[in-house]
């Protein structure tokens, strides 16, 4: 069975961005939100000033482009609106389906009442209280526009002020005031604020010194703690903190701004790679012949295991977790999906990129890979793999780069694919895929090595082996390069410097090394405080680390100074020797650790003079920048 475009869908609702102001009133934007652990969170934060009477109710949501702050926004709004209608409704029900005693608290808060008026707007180059005014006037007559009988008087002081310009910072708190009034009449339980896209308006401040809105934003935010009939609930978004607004201020200025960031409480926004990957799955429609998708199950399973092995899987997501996303979110190969999250981060807009991937007909976006797959035959499943992914971001996002490191890691993999060439389109794919784990920079075990290398290879049969000879041959060509350190490709650029040969020469003039004195003449550590005792008693206690091999075990012994022995142990019979010896000094004011990880330091120790001695005896390093940098990254 070939390609059916019902087979695999994404929901657009997912895939465009967000304005708090023209979607307010469409409901349905808000069914398919899902609700994050920083989302959850600070929903918690807004949840628990409701019922206080003295309470700051204003936060700074600070997160980078297309973390999702807008979408957050209208779902607050929708969340505190009117019970009856459909936003609410369905704001509602998801927060419910995530947490129920959190939506138990808004639930009850909200019951017998018409819910609040949800000011919105979003940052423009314009003065603050001009659009403020003009969208409480919208709020109002949005609010008070179902009921009977005439509008509350609010409204027309509203009008009057658009109409004669009355935007004091007097004269908007005073009109905040009359609205709060009018709402708690109205059986409202408060005024929500949400202003997006702040900083539009704080750089417009910046500019026109001799505007006000700096002091009207500061007014919002004192005027939230005040008991008023009905609280008022200011929430701003931004891309950075206040003041960073104000660098091109005095420094009276700036430490004014700096006093007005003060008075919000300050949220963090950007979730998880986990949480990221749990939005893709909710996007991600398929409906997949029952056969098919239990080898899909299959397959993911024993992706998951490995990668979980590897150490390549997020913080806090089991096996079985990773399986049940990996699987939600066919065809995307589930190397590709621990990819996205992070090269979207670095390289463009976070979420926002991510799900314009998802929804895009740009040659090699989500849509046009799915078309081009061949999903009918259960043997043999086709995947959108990372050198799809690279295809994508190198033709439809090019010059977003901010971070020069990102860019140029770019910039070597375009110079890597231009020097293979002509070459097999293993060799090409697979570039490709070493290059994107180097832009995205290791994650554990999420890394360029041969058994991450071998899962996203297309021939699944060679357990690794066609993997392993395809980077060999880019490996001879001098188009990546093997760092045996941390078990690494990487793409390279090409130098007339061999560092692997110079390397293996000066490991055979070093020979054997004994670690323990190398690190005790290099000290690299610092003394070790013991803190919960120095908590606990007052008194101030550290220790010396003394490093101790095999071969110096004797220097484990009484010391009037507190010592503790680090004891590097290349075998089990090394670390019993040790384990023996250290029982010896529990009396005496000292301590021990086995360190059972002997053999990889004493190879790393070994390396590292290898690498110094380089440094210093290969004068034709001078005149190879590339040699250089390969010298100093390793």
């Amino acid at each position: 069975m070939n390609y059916d475009r019902d087979l695999i869908r994404v929901n657009t609702n997912y895939t465009r961005s967000i304005n708090i102001e023209r979607d307010g009133e469409q409901a349905g934007l808000i069914r398919p939100y899902i609700i994050t652990t920083r989302a959850n969170q600070t929903l918690e934060r807004v949840a628990s000033t409701l019922k206080q009477k003295d309470a700051p109710r204003a936060w700074a949501i600070i997160g980078p482009y297309g973390a999702g702050k807008s979408a957050f926004g209208l779902f607050l709004s929708r969340l505190l609106g009117n019970p009856t209608g459909g936003g609410y409704k369905y704001a509602s029900r998801a927060l419910r389906d995530a947490d129920t005693q959190l939506h138990s608290a808004y639930h009850s808060y909200q019951r017998g009442s018409r819910g609040f008026c949800s000011i919105a707007l979003t940052g423009s180059p314009e003065p603050l209280a001009q659009r403020l005014v003009r969208a409480m006037l919208l709020a109002a007559e949005t609010f008070f526009g179902g009921r009977p009988g005439r509008s509350p008087k609010v409204v027309e002081e509203l009008k009057k002020a658009m109409a004669t310009g009355a935007y004091a910072v007097s004269d908007v708190m005073a009109l905040m005031v009359k609205l709060q009034e009018c709402v708690s009449r109205a059986e409202g339980r408060g005024v929500l604020l949400v202003i997006d896209e702040l900083g539009k308006f704080l750089e417009y401040e910046a500019r026109h010194r001799g505007a006000t809105d700096i002091f009207l934003l500061q007014a919002l935010a004192e005027h939230t703690v005040k008991n008023e009939t009905v609280p008022l609930l200011l929430v701003v978004l931004l891309h950075q903190s206040i003041e960073l607004y104000a660098q091109s201020l005095g420094a009276q200025l700036k430490n004014e701004w700096k006093k007005v960031h003060g008075r919000f409480e300050t949220i963090p926004f950007l979730d998880s790679t986990e949480q990221t990957l749990r939005v893709m799955k909710a996007a991600i429609s398929a409906h997949l012949p029952k056969a098919f998708y239990s080898a899909v199950q299959k397959e993911t399973g024993r992706i998951a295991k490995i990668l979980g092995e590897l150490g390549a899987l997020p913080a806090g997501l089991s096996q079985k977790e990773a399986q049940s996303l990996f699987a939600g979110c066919y065809p995307l190969h589930p190397v590709s999906l621990l990819i996205l999250p992070t090269l979207c981060q670095r390289v463009a807009q976070n979420e926002r990129t991510l799900f314009s991937y998802l929804g895009s007909h740009e040659p090699h976006g989500f849509v046009d890979s799915v078309s081009r797959l061949d999903i009918g035959r259960k043997q043999l499943l086709d995947w959108i793999r990372p050198s799809e992914i690279y295809e994508y971001f190198i033709l439809n996002q090019p010059g977003i780069m901010s971070d020069q490191g990102t860019h140029r890691r770019w910039a070597e993999v375009v110079t890597a694919l231009d020097r293979l060439g002509e070459a097999p389109q293993a060799q090409i794919e697979l570039l490709k895929t070493i290059g994107l784990l180097n832009i995205i920079g290791a994650q554990g075990g999420l890394k360029a090595s041969d058994q991450i290398l071998s899962l996203c290879f297309r021939d699944a049969g060679s357990k690794g082996g066609a993997a392993r000879a395809v980077a060999r041959a880019l490996s001879d060509q001098s188009i990546i390069t093997y760092r045996r350190f941390n078990h690494e490709y990487r793409v390279w650029q090409g130098s007339d410097f061999d560092l692997e040969e110079a390397l293996r020469g000066q490991r055979a003039e070093i020979g054997t090394v004994e670690p323990s004195d190398v690190l005790n003449e290099r000290m690299p550590l610092p003394a070790i405080v013991a803190r919960r005792h120095a908590i606990e008693t007052g008194t101030l206690r550290d220790f010396l680390p003394v490093f101790v091999s095999a071969a110096s075990a004797r220097r484990i012994e009484k010391t009037e100074n507190p010592t503790i022995f680090v004891c590097l142990a290349e075998t089990s019979e090394e670390a019993d020797v040790f384990r023996e010896r250290a029982l010896e000094i529990g009396v005496w004011h000292s301590a021990a650790v086995i360190c059972g990880t002997g053999a990889a330091i004493k190879e790393a120790v070994t390396d590292v003079m290898a690498l110094r001695r380089v440094q210093r005896q290969s004068a034709e390093l001078a005149n190879d920048p590339v040699g250089q940098r390969e010298l100093k990254d390793r």
